[in-house]
């Protein structure tokens, strides 16, 4: 019984581990970015920049 609870609190905290490693490298990739590439995805996805 308590090992089956924890292999369930290991998965979610695998799994809550993972998400938060792809948005770190999300958020690292887009803030090294130079300002202008920035402005270009900007423009590219909605038109406008501002």
């Amino acid at each position: 019984m308590v090992l089956k609870i924890f292999k369930e609190q290991v998965v979610i905290l695998i799994a809550l581990l993972g998400l938060s490693a792809f948005f770190l490298m999300a958020e690292t990739s887009i803030t090294t970015l130079w300002p202008w590439k920035v402005c270009f995805l900007c423009l590219k996805i909605d038109g406008s920049y501002n």
